[in-house]
């Protein structure tokens, strides 16, 4: 954890665990493990440190579940690591991403 500021706080930092607040809070959808068609990318991350970069997608179907795909294409690599892309709209197949 990081907290950056010009002035230091009121008190010292704490730390309070919210993970079962946060875990009850979310909407739990079930995997779309070989899903094929149209998704939203949910969340994105790319997996840098591998011979060929790889960008990984949690993305939402339409019918409400979830789907894993990724892509070592280097244009979506770099868009990934530059821009925001979450809520976008992608073609997954068989953890794959055909189009984005």
């Amino acid at each position: 954890m990081s907290l950056w500021s010009t002035e230091p706080g009121p008190g010292p930092c704490t730390f309070e665990d919210v993970s079962e607040d946060v875990a009850r809070a979310l909407e739990r959808r079930p995997i779309a493990a070989d899903y094929a068609g149209p998704a939203r990318i949910a969340s994105a991350t790319v997996l840098a440190n591998l011979e060929e970069p790889r960008a990984v997608f949690v993305c939402d179907t339409p019918d409400r579940r979830r789907t894993i795909a990724s892509s070592v294409t280097p244009q979506l690599v770099a868009r990934v690591q530059t821009q925001e892309v979450c809520g976008e709209s992608l073609e997954v197949s068989a953890g794959e991403i055909v189009s984005a």
